[in-house]
């Protein structure tokens, strides 16, 4: 399975997860330190993340794990997940990261998330 990649764009950091992609127990501590790393080089504080056809197999603290993980980055976080999270975990995830730096919100589209974030 491909791995998620991460670049800079005008005002904000993208990134794509591959279709397939799984999103699991397994923490991605690499990915989030290179979205932090991008985010201090591009000196911005905005990430869209798009996974759209990513399936979520997380439990109620796996999803706690990750938003405690994702705290480091300091960031405003735009989700875009058509599929694999229920209204209930959405909001979970959400309110896990606004306890902390870090805030998320989870978008079914991709026009949404940018204006949520701001940029174009």
């Amino acid at each position: 399975m491909d791995a998620p990649t991460v670049k800079i764009e005008k005002g904000y950091i993208l990134v794509e997860f591959p279709p397939g992609y799984v999103a699991t127990d397994q923490i991605p501590h690499e990915l989030y330190k290179e979205i932090g790393a991008a985010c201090t080089q591009a000196q911005t504080s905005k990430v869209l993340m798009v996974a759209e056809e990513v399936q979520v197999e997380l439990s109620t603290g796996d999803m706690f794990q990750r938003g405690k993980a994702l705290e480091d980055i300091n960031a405003s976080i735009a989700v875009v997940n058509k599929h694999g999270l229920s209204t209930d975990d959405a909001k979970f995830m959400e309110s896990t990261t606004a306890l902390r730096t870090s805030k998320m919100k989870i978008f079914e589209t991709l026009e949404l998330a940018k204006e949520w974030l701001g940029v174009e």
